[in-house]
């Protein structure tokens, strides 16, 4: 079982692309363990209380309600905090990550430098991500590349919500779904 860290732009394509089997893989999981980090819950509390989602033909649902339930359901109050190391981390990544041409002020990439800074201490094995503009940017990834060889870090894989879909996809058709209750 791979232990996977879902950031915060992938949970509401998750929510609207993933069938009700896909979701229950991931919630006992199976194929994937999905591990919390109080920074993605912090940035999915931040969703504005009045956005709305589409559930069906004329009903909506609050969106920041139903990010909180599907991230609680799928980490189980499995979360990792934030600590010290992860904080400078994040910092070292932002350094090289402007010394490769990266354009965004800290602020901008703090949250998804400290997101890869936690799966490289916790040794998740990928980063579910579909933020191209600033956490999988060619300049990010080559920070993290850098930072985490010079301190002997696990490098996680990055990996988009559709490859994760696909892959739940072929663990449920080789186990037929069966047992997924």
């Amino acid at each position: 079982m791979k232990r996977a860290l879902i950031d915060t732009s992938s949970y509401e394509e998750m929510l609207v692309s993933f069938n009700p089997e896909e979701l229950r893989l991931l919630k006992k999981r199976r194929a994937y363990a999905v591990e919390g980090f109080v920074v993605i819950r912090k940035e999915l509390r931040d969703v504005p209380k009045s956005k709305l989602l589409d559930v069906g033909v004329g009903k909506k649902a609050k969106l920041r309600l139903a990010l909180l339930a599907l991230y609680d359901s799928l980490t189980s109050g499995r979360s990792y905090a934030l600590d010290e190391a992860m904080v400078g981390t994040a910092e070292e990544y932002f350094a090289a990550y402007a010394r490769e041409g990266g354009g965004k002020r800290f602020e901008q990439v703090e949250n998804d430098f400290e997101i890869v800074a936690c799966a490289s201490y916790k040794q998740v094995d990928i980063v579910v991500s579909e933020d191209v503009k600033t956490m999988l940017c060619r300049e990010a990834l080559r920070a993290y590349e850098e930072v985490n060889s010079k301190k002997s870090l696990h490098l996680p894989k990055f990996k988009k919500i559709a490859d994760l879909k696909i892959e739940l996809q072929l663990v449920l058709r080789k186990s037929g779904g069966v047992g997924l209750d």
